[in-house]
């Protein structure tokens, strides 16, 4: 499984807040303790409810998932895939389900359940006084010591029956309060959108209108449709298919491949999409050949317009199954620029001064002197910057943000604005989580890797001469079984070769 995939956002301030609310909860289930039957294995909390979580509560659930051994990680996957699938059946208002991950009546994420998870069992006061007793009462569990279960209320007779000092009180831990913004603001950390374990893709109205009067009846938009979206209906016109809508994936190719602007969908209006002219090949590819990772940049800012048109390219970048969803953060005043360099360059010299110093500083450690001599070591002192992060579900979470920058780069050069892809940079996204948090990457997303760029202070005046790759020609295909160690061989890289 590539969960692990999903830890990389910061977790520091919701633990916090994890850590607090326990302390709250210990004292409430103290002071309840005449009146709590909760014991292993009873897991009737877990069984046919809802299971509200937000996006910090999942990544953090997933944390715990990440440790578990294979098998139990296979069984929690298939549990899911059984409550997905009933899910898509299901036709009530309120759709309930058991934990997908419990196992054999026993969490097996018990430490990094979510807020939900952790009140259940105790009686609930809503602000406008209201009690509500947690169901496993009315199934004879707690609080069934003590309340009337005809009137839902506190029976006096009950109570003094139990001949105990602790009063059965409810509490004000209602899912909606304890992930309240205030929180949030405490602690400094996003509880981010809320959702259950079943969660489904919302599909937007993809409204395809045809020009009946313009189509020719061709059939490229449902040729090229990669979705097996469309087809003709009794008068030749092109429409969604049964199940159509939902399977389009918005690439809008039925608009751009329609020769004569008949096909409008998601709204666009085909008049309003550029048409396309030829290229010369040469150019482009000189262009290619001309790309440099500068790193000497004059200290001034870009033009709002140059800014403007590197943001508005950045549009067409594709991204797999037409995921569009990156988000880009722009450093656009070098001023701002200057202030980042500032406190990173501060803050990796007090590091690897440091013996031991973050492993994750490794890489520093050889530009020390160089980094306190005032030498800009990372950021190469250009006046801008790019930061582009993924969602953490998208199906190429590492390709999408490498092909847009790559665009990115070919872009601003064509304009005359100097780029240097940033590892340096990226791994301090990696190692100080405030860096993401000034970049606003919203929750759900990771930063995956930050250009430099700004006005070049230097000039190529030619191509370089690289060494060719090598390139082998499939003229024949023969597959042949292979043995163990061949296989062995082949999936470590060539290692033993």
């Amino acid at each position: 499984m590539k969960w692990a995939k999903m830890f990389n956002q910061p977790l520091n301030g919701y633990i916090a807040y994890l850590n607090f609310l326990n302390e709250k909860l210990e004292k409430f289930f103290e002071s309840q303790k005449p009146f709590i039957f909760c014991k292993k294995g009873c897991a009737k909390c877990c069984k046919n409810a809802q299971f509200p979580y937000s996006v910090v509560e999942m990544k953090y659930l997933l944390e715990g998932l990440a440790m578990l051994d294979a098998p139990t990680q296979a069984k929690i996957e298939q549990n899911l895939k059984n409550i997905l699938e009933k899910r898509k059946t299901f036709k009530g208002k309120k759709f309930r389900y058991d934990c997908p991950f419990l196992i054999d009546d026993v969490c097996s994420v018990y430490e990094y359940r979510g807020v939900v998870c952790r009140t259940f069992g105790l009686m609930t006061k809503y602000e406008t006084g209201k009690l509500r007793a947690p169901f496993c009462t009315f199934e004879g569990l707690n609080y069934s010591n003590v309340l009337n279960l005809k009137k839902k209320t506190i029976s006096p007779r009950k109570y003094k029956k139990l001949n105990v000092t602790q009063e059965p009180l409810g509490f004000n831990i209602s899912y909606k309060y304890l992930t309240d913004e205030a929180f949030e603001q405490t602690f400094n950390f996003k509880f981010g959108e809320q959702n259950g374990f079943y969660r489904r893709r919302k599909m937007a109205e993809k409204n395809l209108c045809i020009d009946k009067e313009k189509c020719i009846h061709c059939g490229l938009c449902i040729k090229d449709c990669i979705a097996y979206s469309l087809e003709f209906d009794e008068n030749n016109v092109p429409k969604f298919a049964q199940g159509g809508e939902d399977r389009c994936i918005q690439c809008q190719h039925c608009l751009s491949v329609c020769p004569v602007g008949a096909v409008s969908i998601l709204g666009k209006n085909p008049e309003n999409s550029e048409p396309l002219y030829a290229q010369n090949p040469d150019m482009i590819l000189n262009l290619i050949k001309s790309r440099r990772s500068f790193r000497h940049y004059k200290q001034e800012n870009l033009s709002p317009e140059i800014v403007q048109k590197l943001k508005d390219m950045l549009n067409w970048t594709p991204t797999g199954c037409n995921f569009h969803k990156l988000h880009f953060a722009f450093v656009e005043d070098k001023a701002v620029m200057d202030k980042i360099r500032d406190y990173v360059n501060t803050k990796i010299i007090n590091i690897i001064k440091k013996v031991p110093y973050h492993k994750a500083a490794k890489k520093f450690a050889h530009y020390l002197d160089a980094m306190v001599a005032g030498e800009d070591v990372i950021f190469r002192k250009a006046p801008n910057m790019v930061v582009v992060s993924v969602p953490l579900n998208a199906p190429c979470v590492s390709e999408d943000p490498v092909i847009a920058l790559s665009y990115f780069e070919l872009y601003a050069q064509s304009l005359g604005v100097a780029t240097c892809w940033c590892g340096f940079a990226q791994l301090c996204m990696q190692l100080f989580p405030e860096l993401g948090i000034q970049m606003n990457i919203p929750e759900g997303y990771k930063p995956a890797y930050v250009m430099l760029f700004g006005p070049a202070d230097i000039k190529y005046s030619r191509t370089t001469q690289p060494e060719p790759f090598e390139f082998y020609t499939v003229d024949k295909f023969e597959p042949q079984k292979t043995d163990f160690l061949k296989r062995v061989k082949y999936y470590l890289g060539g290692m033993f070769r």
